[in-house]
């Protein structure tokens, strides 16, 4: 194997290793090295400010869809369960696990809010806690 095919293979390898994130970093730098430091793919610069409107634009959606579920319980849910159309078991079968999906994103959302209220730039905590609740 040629010199040049080692080295784009250890390239290969640093990269994979790093997390990709629409940006490259060495994977011995920590996430305030990598903030101040990085590029995206595209060329332009990750500064603070558009980090913080990345972060609040998920708290935003996050409290938009926590919304939009907490409609569709109200709108069209519970007067469902309240009619008597459908028989008991047809009307779980329908609704199915979405109680339980709205208690979820709603505590993801309260979360998220404590974590990003402290810091809005604690990229690694709100991973963290991305990662956590995941598993």
């Amino acid at each position: 194997m040629s010199r040049g095919k080692i080295d784009l293979n250890n390239n290969q390898q640093q990269n994979e290793q790093s997390v990709d994130m629409g940006q490259m970093t060495t994977p011995s730098m920590n996430v305030e090295e990598s903030i101040s430091t990085t590029k995206n793919l595209y060329g332009g610069e990750i500064t603070n400010e558009k980090l913080r409107k990345v972060v609040h634009e998920l708290l935003d959606t996050e409290i938009t869809y926590c919304q939009a579920l907490d409609q569709l319980m109200t709108l069209y849910l519970d007067p469902l369960l309240k009619c008597s159309a459908l028989k008991d078991l047809d009307s779980r079968i329908l609704i199915g696990s979405i109680p339980s999906v709205i208690i979820t994103q709603n505590q993801f959302r309260e979360d998220l809010t404590t974590i990003i209220n402290k810091d809005d730039l604690n990229i690694e905590g709100i991973a963290k806690y991305i990662l956590c609740i995941t598993c």
